[in-house]
């Protein structure tokens, strides 16, 4: 089973400091929002951290949610953890991430996520492979399994960035393509000048077309000048058919 294989995938679990991919790594977070309280609101605010952590393309947290997940957790029936690893295998993160990159991109991004760091190569290779074989749902709980997710956030806290230097979760930015990213969103259309009113990035350009042809025809000379080239050339290749067919009775 998968989980038979999770330890070994992480020799550096548990180690304060550890450098990877040249990132000096903690063994846990500076900052982590603790779910283990029994108050409703302590874990609205924890629930809302995670889905801030998990899916940053969420821009309607209102609308776009798990009510189940979301009321278990709320009544204490699953720990943040089991959360975490339910909004994983989930209906948005599905969706939003697992459909719209490559199995490799996947796991980068699950790395940077949940366990607050980025993947090695090795790593991404060989957990892309399990994805393939074992599927979302056990990817979900092993990664959540590790030595390395329970010393770092245990059943608990909710994941963080543990190192600088992770753009698309240190930045918040979306993992979809900015033409996904576009369709899914048009409302910021308009903020981003693409086809609204606004004005576009700082210093981008903007795409240019050559002035439409009245009534869909060139102009006049244009017209004129066409002709003539076809006229000239129908002549050169008459002469040249001629010449040809002279050349061969004059051999006979």
């Amino acid at each position: 089973m998968f989980n038979n294989h999770a330890e070994e995938l992480f020799p550096l679990a548990a180690v304060p400091n550890t450098i990877i991919e040249g990132m000096r790594l903690n063994a846990r977070p500076c900052k982590a929002v603790d779910g283990s309280h029994d108050d409703r609101n302590s874990r609205a605010i924890a629930l809302k951290a995670a889905y801030t952590q998990l899916l940053k393309e969420n821009r309607d947290t209102a609308s776009n949610h798990l009510p189940q997940v979301d009321s278990a957790f709320l009544n204490a029936q699953i720990s943040t953890r089991e959360l975490v690893r339910d909004l994983i295998s989930g209906g948005l993160y599905r969706d939003w991430i697992f459909t719209n990159n490559s199995p490799y991109r996947f796991v980068e991004l699950c790395f940077e996520r949940v366990l607050g760091r980025p993947a090695s190569r090795q790593e991404s290779m060989r957990w892309a492979s399990k994805l393939s074989v074992e599927g979302l749902n056990a990817f979900a709980e092993a990664l959540t399994s590790t030595d390395e997710y329970l010393e770092a956030f245990g059943e608990d806290r909710v994941p963080a960035r543990r190192c600088d230097g992770i753009p698309s979760s240190s930045m918040g930015l979306a993992s979809l393509s900015f033409k996904t990213f576009m369709a899914r969103y048009p409302q910021v259309n308009g903020g981003l000048g693409m086809g609204g009113g606004g004005r576009g990035f700082a210093g981008s350009r903007q795409p240019t077309s050559a002035p439409a042809y009245s009534g869909s025809m060139p102009p006049a000379l244009a017209t004129r000048v066409w002709y003539g080239l076809a006229i000239i050339g129908g002549f050169e290749l008459g002469r040249v058919v001629l010449s040809v067919a002279l050349d061969m009775l004059s051999t006979n």
